[in-house]
Formats: structure tokens, C-alpha cells, sequence
């Protein structure tokens, strides 16, 4: 009898050393560009309801832990026009449900548009995405509130994200001791501080930051001096938008940048655009894919043609001298021979 129980439990052992080790818990971070709830978009809400703006990328925004993307206009029924500003955004509050038919559980609120009718309207947007359950960050009721990170737990993964712009038109829109407005990356010491405090509490620090020039498919140099000395303090991933158009990837110190996702919602035709989709544990990112989409009679898509998805991800090779993106959109960091790579593929 004595045998036969050793036997058992023999092979209750060798069974459960075959199961294959549980997975290191993993959260799935997904970012898009530009969102202007304003125009044609605004047309399309009210025709077509508030989910038709995101076409066929739903799926992919409504699948990950966290999506997030720059709102690139108030969300408000008051407040003044700015003066002499030459385009001039306002979304109505109840657009608020175009972001959560997507489920985007947050928004940059850094950007040269968010105060077009001032800091009553700025401040009712706060509001409705407070009632809404959206995070924010980038904009406040002063400079502490608006430098300061939004922070999510997702099961035992916590993530930081601060958002600042370095595009803000008028000098009364930076946020005060005492004045709401928008954090300004201009001086980048305070970001760079906050930064290097987040990583102290957070596992993940990213940072979405508002910067560049407008169709410029190349970063300024300001760009990648601001994003590297973000990643020595402690960020873990650099995201950019505000030029329109996409840029290029790099990946320095082992940390991705991507300098600008482009437009994702916008009064645009037959503009290219993506999504970046990222997978990080508590230690580190763990996998990177680009999602090709494209912006068609404001209304953005996936690209499904794989001869137009490959033609984006060549451009997008181009634009990134350093990293390889795969035809399945995969991003490695380039550190052998591109045409070995390829031939791999």
C-alpha cells in the first residue's frame, strides 16, 4: 500500500512540474493621439452617436486596462472665446460619452486648445470627466493641481501618468500659484522633479507630453532633450502629440519614445494615424506594437489592407532609424542588423 502512495504521489509531482508557470501579472496600456470632439466630429456625434467616432479601433481601446488620449478641446456650454487665437475648439459636455463608449479611462488636458473659452470652461471640463470617471491630468485649478499625476492601480501593477505641454499660446494660460491652467513644459525642472518623485511610488512612470512643430514628420531637438532627461529621472515610457502627423520612435536607455501618435479623432480625411499598444509588468515593458489605423471623414479606422499596413510601417521604419517595427507591428529596439531582422520576418 505504502508503494502504491509513493507512486501517487510521484505523479501528482511530475504532473504539476509539467504545468506551465503562471504568467507574471501584466497590464495592457494602449495611447492614441489627438482627440478634437468639435466640427465634423461633432456632426458625426450627433448623426451617428457618440461610439461612431472611433470606427472599427473600439475594440482595441475598449480591450485594454487603460487607453488614454490628448483631448484636444473643453468639453463645456460656457465660458468666453479666446482672443486672437485663429482656431478656436469647444466640444459639448454630453461629448463626454463619446470617451466613455470607448472607455478611456483617462486624458491630457495639456495641450493649446483646452482653455480656447477660458478657465470657466477649462474647469467645467474637469467636472464632466470627474462625473465620468475619466482621469485627467496636464490642466488644474493651479500649478500643483495641474503638474500633479494621475495614478491608477491595476491589481498589484500601479502606474503614474503626468501630462504637460510644451505648445501653450498665450501666457495667461499657464497654470498659477492661484490660477488654473495648463502645466507648462517650457522649463522642464518641475516635470523632470515630479517625475523622479512618481517613479518612487509608482512601478510605471509615463509621460504624455504636447510639443513639437506642426507636420513635421522629424522631432526638434527640444523634443529629445526634454524626453531623454524625463527617462534619466525615472520615466518609463515618453509619448508626444500635438504635430498632426506621426514621428518617429526611439528608444533610449532602454525606454521607448514615441514622439507623436498624430491626429486619432479629428476633422481630417484619409490621414494616417496609429495606436500604440504596450504590455508592461511591475519591472518593465515587456512587449510594444504599433496598430496602423487611419482617420477617414473624421471617423478613425484600422487599416486593414496589408499591402497599405505595411506601406505605413515601412514609413513608420523610416522615421525611426534605431527601431524596428515588424509587419506585425511589433517595436524591438534595433540593436542587430535590420536586414537580418527582415529576413527573420
Amino acid at each position: 500500500m505504502k508503494k502504491y502512495l509513493m507512486l501517487g504521489l510521484l505523479s501528482l509531482l511530475i504532473m504539476v512540474s509539467d504545468q506551465p508557470k503562471q504568467s507574471e501579472e501584466s497590464i495592457k496600456i494602449v495611447l492614441g493621439g489627438d482627440v478634437l470632439l468639435d466640427g465634423s466630429v461633432g456632426w458625426l456625434i450627433e448623426n451617428q452617436g457618440y461610439s461612431s467616432i472611433w470606427g472599427d479601433m473600439i475594440s482595441i481601446l475598449t480591450s485594454a486596462d487603460i487607453s488614454m488620449v490628448n483631448l484636444e478641446n473643453p468639453l463645456s456650454s460656457r465660458g468666453s472665446m479666446e482672443k486672437d487665437k485663429q482656431f478656436i475648439f469647444r466640444g459639448k459636455p454630453a461629448y463626454v460619452k463619446a470617451l466613455e463608449s470607448a472607455g478611456i479611462d483617462m486624458v491630457s488636458l495639456a495641450n493649446n486648445h483646452v482653455l480656447d473659452y477660458g478657465k470657466t470652461a477649462l474647469l467645467d471640463t474637469m467636472k464632466h470627466l470627474d462625473d465620468a470617471g475619466i482621469l485627467y491630468a496636464g490642466a488644474g485649478q493651479n500649478e500643483d493641481a495641474a503638474s500633479m499625476p494621475a495614478y491608477i492601480d491595476k491589481g498589484t501593477i500601479s502606474l503614474a501618468v503626468l501630462c504637460s505641454s510644451h505648445v501653450i499660446p498665450f501666457v495667461h494660460w499657464h497654470a498659477g500659484k492661484n490660477k488654473p491652467g495648463v502645466a507648462s513644459a517650457y522649463d522642464p525642472a518641475r516635470l523632470i522633479s515630479e517625475v523622479a518623485s512618481a517613479s518612487e511610488k509608482a512601478d510605471i512612470v509615463l509621460v504624455y507630453l504636447h510639443w513639437g512643430k506642426e507636420m513635421k514628420s522629424q522631432p526638434v531637438q527640444y523634443q529629445k532633450n526634454i524626453a531623454r532627461m524625463l527617462i534619466d529621472a525615472g520615466a518609463d515610457l515618453v509619448i508626444g502629440s500635438h504635430p498632426h502627423i506621426v514621428q518617429g520612435l526611439e528608444f533610449y536607455n532602454g525606454k521607448l519614445i514615441a514622439y507623436s501618435l498624430g491626429n486619432l479623432v479629428f476633422t481630417n480625411s484619409f490621414k494616417e494615424t496609429m495606436l500604440l499598444s504596450i504590455k508592461f509588468s511591475k519591472k518593465e515593458m515587456l512587449e510594444a506594437y504599433v496598430i496602423p489605423c487611419i482617420i477617414k471623414s473624421s471617423k478613425a479606422m484600422l487599416i486593414k489592407d496589408d499591402m497599405k499596413k505595411q506601406d505605413f510601417i515601412n514609413k513608420l521604419n523610416t522615421l525611426s532609424p534605431d527601431v524596428l517595427v515588424h509587419k506585425d507591428g511589433k517595436i524591438e529596439n534595433n540593436r542587430m542588423d535590420r536586414t537580418s531582422r527582415n529576413k527573420a520576418d
